[in-house]
């Protein structure tokens, strides 16, 4: 996903900001986004964003309100939600199908016309038609079954850990060490238990 930051160092944000600027002539966003005001344009603005991968701080950031706003109007109203999870589910499906034909390869017809002029100084045309293969790729195969399959492809070990618990020879502690072994101990028993003790 792209964040906040990468979108505006891209110049993504701005660049959607100037396109919006330039195909609506009503008032900019900022001037009721920075207020808290909702506003009807708002939900095809965030599918917009969310097929550009934003996350929620990005499109907090778009509108120029913080992130307890955006929770707000993400609660209360109902079509910006549909909207920011429609595109957000548009644009994860796009990746996948991407991943999918990365892992399984693929095949691509391309047409190359040539324009030129031949001996004789006439105009002619060619067209080439080609089909290029493209194998699987072994990454995108392993990211696939480590994640759709994880009990059998997932590459991670595990390691149990058993601790022998002997019990503790109070009598070669001094009183003052005996007290403080016995005051952690206490802690320790009362926070498993639930209770907080100070």
């Amino acid at each position: 996903m792209i964040s906040g930051k990468e979108l505006s160092e891209n110049g993504l944000t701005s660049n959607y900001k100037a396109m919006e600027k330039q195909e609506h002539s009503e008032k900019p966003i900022s001037r009721w986004a920075n207020r808290g005001l909702y506003h009807d344009s708002f939900p095809g603005k965030v599918y917009k964003l969310m097929l550009l991968g934003a996350t929620n701080d990005t499109v907090a950031d778009f509108f120029e309100i913080s992130v307890p706003t955006l929770n707000s109007w993400i609660r209360e109203k109902a079509e910006f939600t549909e909207a920011m999870r429609r595109g957000r589910v548009e644009s994860d499906m796009r990746v996948a199908k991407s991943l999918y034909r990365r892992a399984t390869g693929y095949s691509v017809t391309e047409t190359h016309k040539t324009k030129g002029i031949n001996a004789r100084g006439l105009p002619f045309e060619t067209e080439k038609t080609e089909t290029k293969h493209y194998p699987p790729d072994v990454k995108a195969i392993v990211f696939w079954l480590s994640n759709r399959q994880k009990s059998i492809w997932a590459n991670t070990t595990k390691t149990e850990v058993s601790i022998k618990q002997e019990p503790i020879d109070l009598s070669v502690l001094t009183p003052e060490q005996e007290k403080l072994v016995k005051s952690i101990a206490l802690k320790q028993v009362s926070t498993l238990n639930g209770i907080s003790q100070n």
